[in-house]
Formats: C-alpha cells, structure tokens, sequence
C-alpha cells in the first residue's frame, strides 16, 4: 500500500500527467466513476483495484475480465495486453516464486497453454507449453511438456542448468569416535561435534565420551568417571550409573539413589533420591513425593519441599507447595506467594513478555516472571490472541502454535460475557459480548452479542451490524454472510458487494488486488467479483477429466 501512494504522489508531481490517471485510495481503488465510463464503453465485466508492479520505471496496473478473458490495463486506462488469457499467473507477486520482488515477467495461460509475456505485454514465449515458470535468481525459465521437463532461456532456446533449488546433503563427520589401540592399553577419542580428541587409557568398556571426561563400565558392571585433564579416576567404578549434569558436575547412582558429584569425586548432593532432573537453575531432585530445588553447584535453593512443578524454564521456576502453586526465582527467592490454585506460561513466542496466567479463589489474574500483577484476579480466560488460529471455530489456542506475528491484544472472559485487553491488560472492550472469533485480518472481530453475529474494530466500531443468526466468513479479504437463508458477500469495510441471492456457500478465490472468483462447486459454475461488487456473467466450470 505504501509502495502504491508513493508512486500515485511521484506521478501527481509531474506537470500534465495527474489529469491522465485515475484517481486512486490506499487499496488502489478509483474513487471516482471514469473508471465506469472505460468500463461500459469497452464491454469490461470486472476490472480490480490497482497495485504497483514496476518501480523503474513506475507501473501501476490492474487486471480486468471481459467475456471470461483476462487482461492488463494500467491506471491511465491504457491496455497493456488483450482480453485474451485464461490466467495471468505471474502479474501477482502473492504466488510468484519470489515472493518479495515484482516479477519482471509474467506467466500466462492462453487458450489452456502456459507462455510468457514482459511487463509491458509483449509476447516472450509462446503459450505453447504445458507449463512454466520464471526462475527469478537467474533469468531462465523452467518448462513443463508431457514426459518430459527441460530449462531455457528466455529467447526459448534449451540450456543446461542447475536446479534452482539443490537439496544440500548433510555433510557427516564419518571419523570412528573410538579406536582401541594395537596393544590395548589406549582408546583415542573422538567428538564430533567439539571435534575434540583425547587419548585415554584402557580402563573398561566406554560408556559415554564427555569430552573433559569418560564414562567407563568395568567388568563387574560398575562405572566410574575418568577425568581427561587431571589424568586420574576421579569417580571409582562403584556406580551403578554416571551421568553429565552442569560443567564440572555429574549425575551418579548407587544403590538405586541419585545424588551428584563434582569433577573431584566429591559429593555436592547426597544419594538419596529416586531420581535427579536438570532446570535452568539446577537440579531438581525428586524422594518420598517431594521435590527439592538445588543450584548449579549443589547448594539448596530452597528450605521447603515441592509437591509438584509446572514451569522450570530460564524465567523461574512454578512450584507447588501443600497444593497452592508460587513463583520461585533461580536464585531461590520467593517472587509470588504459594497461594495460588493454577500457574500456566502460554506460548510467548508473539508476547512482547512472557506471562503467566494464574488462578486464585476461582478467578484468573496475570503476572510475569518478576512477580509484578499485570491485573487483578477478575477472569474466568484470559487467551492471546496470537494462540488462535484466524480460521478456528472456537477460542481454543492451538497446542504449541503462533501467529509468528507480535500479539496484538488477549481475549479475556467474565462469567459468560467476552471482552478485549491490550498486551499491558488495559481493558480495550468491556466484557459484554457474547463471544469473539478471530479473522485472518486481525484488525477486526468477528462479534457475537445478544445472540446475533456481526463484525467489528478494535475501537468497537461496528463494521458488520449484530444481526445474523451465523458468523461471518472470511472470504480472501472479503465476507461472506447468511440472512434468511439468502448469501451475500460484503468487504472488509462493510460495503456490500454481491446481493443477497443465492442459498449455498460459495467459494472464494483471489485472483488479484480487488478480484475474486467466486464458483459454487455444486453448481459447477462461476463469476468474477471485483471491489466496487461488479459481477461477470456466471460461467460453467470446465469438465472433470
């Protein structure tokens, strides 16, 4: 959109020319009626809004649909081809294979075949061909025919070349990772992934290569820690198990209890554990349904006993102690009160901090790793919005999913009613809807409110009034909407485009900036659809082979 205002004020700015162009919004939309004047005297069905396609030398172009042809014209209302292609592939950078860049050439399809043509409508290839596209890294194009694929350039001569995207195979580190010596008195090691070596004596089987140490097993099944620097056994083999834990601290067993011990043999956690896992502050051991919390070092973070965790990530630490859940720093200081029922983290790939959403007294607050209360414990949900899919049906976040996109806002819920609130948790809109859905343009709301689905803003403006019995249906930037049993199609701002008529669900593909195909799969039929809600003539789709 910035890119087509830019290039709307260059060709205002130059003397004579303003006159010449139709005028233009932000979506590339005339604002006028000179567009309908070409329109009605050329037979045109449909023309879309117009989109910059060049910069060097500035071209803005639109598509238009006559007697079910497609063409190009540009915003001054001169035809850059005929209405002759079935499709004009490549004029839209949404499906050109590189996606961020115009295409300086495009695919079309003419009367079934695939040719192509150049920015300005000269004919480049013939279509000819089964199928094609432009390699847009360097200037050859890729053809399809039956049996057969081959590349050429663009004067339609073969050439040899390299696929355009090569698999690149893993190069492996085949080297053995041990190697007994002839004598037997040595092992030379090998990591592969330090792409360290060190050579070892023969003191057993070689259990685990930890790089500064190696974990050996000897004949009577016990093992035992051979330090690589100090040259020495520094854990006699008198353990059932030896495991990495932090640097210079390892995991052992003896007697079916876990403890841990340093690269001196010396005990920093005593063996009395059913088993010892790894958090981002240390260790967590686990005996007779408790868990307690060590550092890095062995040192104890903490006096009390864990029922449970929920969360041992690099922010801190969720604990449960007698049922109630609080927030443990990784130095083990206290950050929020064992006082809650429930402690969840979302997903925070998207959240411009991570959360957590907790519960007290059957009421849902939020607060974050620091323990600051971002609000008080007045909601039965609270849900970013960047954990929704924009096609889901309901609000249940997707497990492990994201928008990959920063969160704009989190629905929250208030006995039956939903409302918005900002990523500070600022109430954005009161809780009194019915329900929210998420559209795929996610500066509106598809909004439920006294039992009738409608469309707003984030500012609470009504864009589609409260009075259909189904929500709208996101329709490639459009809506589709249900009334009596009746279908019609609106646009992102409300203005109707397609009457209230037909009964079924139609199926909405975007052809270009302001133009839909529109086709009823039932029927077996379809129509054209532009921005300003002009229809082509319903056409037949072509027989199933």
């Amino acid at each position: 959109m910035r890119n087509l205002t830019l290039a709307i004020a260059f060709l205002l700015a130059v003397p004579g020319y303003a006159q010449k162009t139709f005028p233009l919004n932000g979506r590339g939309e005339v604002t006028d009626n000179s567009l309908d004047k070409i329109i009605k005297s050329r037979g045109y069905d449909v023309v879309s809004a117009f989109d910059t396609v060049w910069k060097k030398p500035v071209l803005i172009y639109a598509e238009y649909v006559k007697d079910g042809k497609f063409g190009i014209i540009d915003h001054t209302g001169k035809e850059i081809t005929k209405p002759i292609y079935d499709e004009i592939v490549g004029l839209n950078r949404g499906i050109t294979p590189n996606l961020f860049a115009y295409p300086a050439h495009y695919t079309v399809k003419e009367n079934g075949k695939y040719g192509m043509i150049t920015r300005t409508g000269k004919v480049l290839i013939p279509s000819v061909h089964k199928y094609l596209y432009y390699r847009t890294k360097d200037s050859l194009v890729e053809v399809t025919e039956e049996g057969e694929e081959y590349t050429m350039n663009l004067k339609g001569k073969r050439v040899e070349a390299k696929p355009e995207y090569e698999e690149q195979q893993p190069q492996y580190d085949r080297r053995p990772d041990k190697v007994l010596s002839p004598d037997g008195k040595t092992y030379s090691l090998y990591d592969a992934y330090s792409r360290k070596e060190s050579v070892v004596p023969n003191l057993g089987t070689v259990v685990q290569n930890l790089v500064d140490a190696v974990v050996f097993k000897d004949a009577n099944g016990k093992t035992g820690l051979y330090h690589v620097r100090q040259k020495k056994l520094v854990i006699p083999f008198e353990y059932e198990e030896i495991k990495y834990g932090f640097k210079g601290y390892f995991q052992v067993k003896k007697d079916k209890k876990w403890g841990v011990m340093d690269s001196i043999g010396a005990v920093t956690i005593p063996l009395q554990y059913e088993y010892i896992g790894l958090t981002s502050a240390g260790y967590s051991a686990y005996a007779d349904k408790k868990y307690t919390m060590y550092g890095e070092n062995g040192k104890k973070l903490s006096d009390l006993s864990f029922d449970k965790y929920s969360y041992l990530g690099a922010n801190g630490m969720i604990l449960s102690v007698n049922g109630k859940y609080g927030l443990m720093g990784k130095d083990g200081k206290t950050l929020a009160p064992f006082e809650h029922d429930e402690m969840t983290v979302p997903e925070d790939h998207d959240l411009p901090f991570t959360i957590i959403v907790a519960r007290k007294n059957g009421k849902l607050g939020v607060l974050d790793f620091s323990g600051k209360i971002w609000s008080d414990f007045t909601y039965d949900m609270v849900l970013p919005e960047s954990l929704l899919f924009s096609d889901s049906r309901t609000m249940t976040p997707v497990f492990n999913g994201y928008a990959n996109q920063p969160n704009r806002f989190h629905f929250v819920q208030v006995g039956q009613h939903y409302g918005i609130v900002d990523n500070e948790f600022k109430t954005i809109i009161e809780p009194t809807y019915d329900y929210f859905l998420k559209s795929p343009d996610r500066s509106v709301l598809l909004a439920k409110k006294k039992g009738k689905w409608g469309m707003i803003d984030l500012s609470e403006k009504v864009i589609i009034p409260f009075e259909y019995d189904y929500q709208p249906e996101y329709k490639d930037g459009n809506y589709q909407l249900s009334k009596d049993r009746k279908i019609g199609i609106v646009n992102r701002d409300g203005k109707p485009l397609l009457p209230f008529g037909g009964t079924r669900d139609l199926d909405s593909d975007f052809i270009y900036k302001g133009l839909w195909r529109m086709t009823d799969y039932q029927d077996r039929t379809f129509f054209f659809l532009d921005y300003a809600g002009r229809k082509s003539a319903v056409q037949q789709l072509p027989q199933r082979r």
